[in-house]
């Protein structure tokens, strides 16, 4: 996609940068909650600029990598979570369970349980478990493994950003805080 000669994918990897976010929250705060309302007036105070078309084109490629590498992390998420939901007939996962991703497997065992007794089931046997064990740990290895590459993916664009706009170490120790 491109408009103006600035392609919106470069533009879109700008605008959810470190960088932008850190401008947008100290310059563009318009109400109490600290959520920013950018006006189409404060877009031209970002400065976004025209940066030579190999620059716009691997931070576009990099912006559409992190777009569909997120998409593809949040089908693993949803499509377990529904998978756990529709095992055990439960209507909603706690935060826990809703982050399967991030515990270990005991951790993960004692959750579904405390949930399926809460729908009056019977805790998990330990055979059961045994079964849980080999799809649990490759859906979390799966899940962590796109994770990892979005953060990577994320710290590249943003590397590219800082040196696009010259920060210095200090100013990008100041954003990144």
């Amino acid at each position: 996609m491109k408009t103006n000669n600035i392609n919106l994918y470069y533009l879109l990897a700008l605008l959810n940068s470190k960088f932008l976010t850190y401008i947008v929250r100290q310059m563009m705060i318009t109400n109490e909650q600290a959520f920013p309302q950018i006006m189409m007036t404060d877009i031209k105070l970002l400065k976004i600029p025209d940066a030579e078309s190999i620059i716009q084109t691997n931070l576009a490629e990099l912006s559409n990598t992190l777009l569909e590498r997120t998409k593809v992390y949040f089908e693993v998420e949803t499509k377990f979570s529904k998978y756990i939901q529709s095992q055990f007939s439960l209507e909603k996962l706690s935060k826990k369970l809703q982050k399967w991703h991030e515990l270990e497997f005991a951790a993960f065992i004692s959750e579904l349980n405390k949930a399926i007794k809460k729908v009056g089931g019977e805790k998990l046997s330990k055979t059961d478990e045994m079964d849980w064990m080999e799809v649990f740990e490759t859906k979390k290895a799966a899940a962590q493994t796109l994770k990892a590459q979005i953060d990577k993916t994320d710290a590249e664009i943003d590397a590219m950003v800082y040196e696009l706009y010259g920060l210095s170490k200090e100013e990008i120790a100041i954003v990144e805080q």
